[in-house]
């Protein structure tokens, strides 16, 4: 009897050893160089180690970690790396775990990782496994928090800047402020038809974009809604009250702000320029926005 449960505890071990741990780094993330954090992986994981070269690499290798049916990914990078990783890992029974080295971290922030490697490694050693909500937006997902408007505007602008690092997203922020102007969008949201306008609109899984700009302080990744943030135009005399309410955590407070949950947004408008966790998207046809439950494993504190 105890030589079976022995022979039965190497069998799992073996097997799950197979499996393993796969390692996605995203090099120029944050700007800054990961050679000591894929060295202090490599230390405390047996793990194989990739590196992304371009946009979709972080999906196209999860799926080949999860085709080889891994354990665990985890992701080194900011938002839009961690968006890559887990739109391959949804549904799956591998885990996803963070490393957050990004301009925003706005993912890390919301599940309370920290951006020390040191102590994420330790989460990720201790911690315990989850199962969180994701959104779908037509044919593809993703996990924190994507919009329209000048919060759209700013992904793309801040994707074509040339410098990564948060000093960056601030200069693009301020340059594009003065120049942009609110349009209007024709929406349904659950069922219901409504036609906005404003300055933008956010469709929150997760409560920040990052960098402690919470955009949808009530969001819960677990509770089967993401937050619709609607902004309406306010006067420019409001910018600096708005930032202060932005980041620290009381934006739904303001009268120029509506903040709800819901399942389905669909948007009927035509080449809908978008930020999906950072990435800039542009859906030609429209867009249907819906909740997944419990679609994704992520390990958190």
């Amino acid at each position: 009897m105890k030589t079976g449960i022995l022979l039965f505890i190497i069998l799992m071990s073996s097997h799950l050893q197979a499996q393993g741990v796969y390692v996605i780094v995203n090099p120029i993330s944050g700007g800054i160089n990961k050679d000591a954090i894929v060295q202090e992986l490599k230390d405390s994981f047996s793990a194989h180690i990739f590196y992304t070269k371009g946009i979709g690499d972080g999906t196209t290798l999860a799926k080949q970690a999860v085709a080889e049916h891994a354990d665990l990914v985890i992701a080194v990078g900011g938002d839009g790396t961690m968006n890559e990783v887990g739109q391959a890992l949804i549904g799956s029974d591998t885990a996803l775990a963070i490393i957050p080295t990004g301009s925003g971290n706005g993912l890390a922030r919301s599940l309370h990782i920290p951006s020390d490697t040191h102590q994420a490694i330790d989460i990720i050693q201790k911690g315990h496994q989850v199962a969180l909500d994701t959104v779908r937006i037509n044919d593809r997902s993703y996990i924190g928090v994507a919009g329209i408007g000048f919060d759209a505007e700013i992904g793309w602008r801040f994707s074509q800047f040339g410098h990564r690092g948060f000093a960056s997203y601030i200069l693009v922020t301020m340059k594009t402020f003065p120049e942009y102007r609110p349009a209007t969008y024709e929406l349904i949201i659950d069922g219901i038809k409504c036609k906005q306008k404003a300055f933008l609109i956010s469709f929150a899984n997760s409560p920040e974009f990052g960098n402690g700009a919470m955009i949808a302080p009530h969001a819960d990744m677990s509770d089967g809604y993401f937050n619709v943030v609607i902004m309406r135009p306010f006067p420019f005399y409001e910018a600096s009250n708005m930032a202060y309410k932005l980041f620290h955590g009381s934006l739904n407070q303001s009268p120029y702000v509506r903040d709800f949950k819901a399942k389905e947004v669909i948007i009927t408008d035509k080449n809908i320029k978008m930020q999906i966790d950072g990435e800039p998207v542009i859906f030609p046809d429209g867009a249907r926005i819906s909740i997944s439950p419990a679609s994704l494993k992520v390990i958190v504190p």
